[in-house]
């Protein structure tokens, strides 16, 4: 089964149910820049997208990672902690809650490094996974295009402050979830920041 991986704010905002919606640059986009004059045509066959260049005329396939209908497990930030009674029993500790979760190894095979360090999502294993996710839909498209809508289904909060008079106001206006998602999708992809507007494939899901 594949992995998504998620900071351990985003695990929080699934698990709360206000994210249902990931944004991602996968392999095949990132030749997709748009000053390359792309433009996205639709969905080919196999799940495929299919990208025309209008200044050399030539088509380009690209497969989303996630297809519609498969399920895939979150990845999270973790640690190994050792069980004080018995050298053989441990436990993963998830970053995104501090939840403890024991285990026993039976084989005493144990090969997991014990040494509390946080641990990158990308090495959390299948067998330790807690949070499963269903892909129910997949499109391509560039991320500027969120709307307001969209933003707020991706889980971010956007910055509210008291006026002072009784009234609540977010400096980002009629577009406060979308400038939160801008400084989120900036924190995470370095490489393809949002004033680039790089193509991305657009995954919703429900939690399962």
């Amino acid at each position: 089964m594949k992995g998504i991986l998620f900071k351990p704010d985003m695990v929080r905002a699934i698990i709360e149910g206000r994210k249902t919606v990931t944004r991602r640059v996968e392999s095949g986009l990132t030749v997709l820049r748009p000053s390359y004059g792309w433009d996205c045509k639709g969905l080919a066959a196999n799940g495929e997208f299919w990208f025309f260049n209008k200044s050399i005329t030539c088509n380009h396939i690209a497969k989303p990672r996630y297809q519609v209908g498969e399920v895939v497990y979150i990845k999270e930030a973790h640690r190994y902690i050792q069980n004080d009674g018995d050298p053989y029993d441990f436990g993963i500790q998830y970053k995104s809650d501090s939840q403890v979760k024991w285990w026993r190894d039976n084989g005493n095979l144990m090969d997991y490094p014990i040494d509390e360090k946080w641990r990158s999502p990308l090495f959390l294993k299948e067998l330790f996974a807690r949070y499963f996710l269903k892909i129910v839909g997949v499109r391509a498209e560039r991320v500027q295009e969120i709307s307001e809508e969209d933003a707020r289904a991706e889980g971010v909060i956007p910055y509210i402050e008291d006026a002072g008079d009784g009234h609540l106001w977010s400096p980002g206006g009629a577009k406060a979830y979308r400038l939160e998602f801008k400084d989120l999708w900036d924190s995470i992809n370095k490489d393809y920041p949002f004033e680039s507007n790089p193509y991305v494939f657009r995954y919703g899901f429900n939690r399962i």
